[in-house]
């Protein structure tokens, strides 16, 4: 690695550090039942900013890590998972392999067995951890093909990702709506990731949230 990228990582490295101390000021308020809207959203940017560049600096194991805990916190911030005391006694676990790993990626510390806290998160993502309170759960996921579930070169599973709750239809408009919109969107978007951008720990569906948050519509998806 050159002096270059030496420098630039080791602003990374400052920056996960500054990251976990957010994440876990942020954690730590949740056990005590500070669950506010702002905790929630501090600790998910704080886990998204470092598995970002992670991936961009190929620390496999940290992106591939952060990016599970990632999907949990999208999820609990999405109001679709209840912060309940036993899913924020998962994610403070996970907070705590986040910091080995990030030690790992830094060359000061072994790579953690992570396999006990990814199997949480999970749990978590599944509906099997207890969520008083918690959104009616997802629909099953749909079985994916043989294929698609095998690593690639960079270590990367691919899942198929339902959209149901996107209230998608066949014929380009809401599944459930009762007629034409007041007012035409103004903009037809086409996204399509690249494999680059998987490879670097992009995680697609945060982009399509974000446009539903906007008042978008997904109308078509090609899994």
């Amino acid at each position: 690695m050159s002096d270059e990228l030496d420098e630039i990582q080791a602003i990374f490295f400052e920056e996960c550090a500054e990251g976990l101390a957010t994440a876990e000021e942020g954690l730590s308020a949740m056990a005590a039942g500070e669950v506010s809207a702002e905790v929630i959203a501090g600790v998910f940017r704080a886990v998204h900013s470092i598995k970002g560049g992670s991936g961009a600096f190929g620390h496999a194991a940290l992106a591939a890590f952060s990016h599970c805990f990632e999907n949990v916190l999208d999820e609990v911030r999405a109001t679709r998972i209840a912060p309940t005391p036993a899913v924020t006694k998962v994610m403070l676990a996970a907070f705590d392999i986040l910091t080995d790993h990030v030690s790992a990626a830094q060359g000061t510390a072994p790579l953690p067995d992570d396999r006990a806290s990814l199997a949480a998160l999970a749990a978590v993502l599944a509906g099997e951890v207890a969520s008083e309170g918690a959104a009616t759960p997802e629909p099953d996921m749909p079985a994916v093909e043989a294929s698609a579930n095998e690593a690639d070169e960079f270590g990367f599973t691919a899942v198929v990702a339902t959209i149901d709750d996107l209230d998608d239809a066949a014929d380009g408009g809401p599944a459930d709506s009762a007629g034409p919109p007041a007012v035409l969107p103004a903009w037809n978007v086409r996204f399509r990731p690249s494999r680059a951008a998987l490879a670097n720990a992009c995680e697609p569906m945060l982009v399509v949230r974000e446009v539903e948050a906007l008042g978008g519509v997904v109308t078509a998806v090609d899994s």
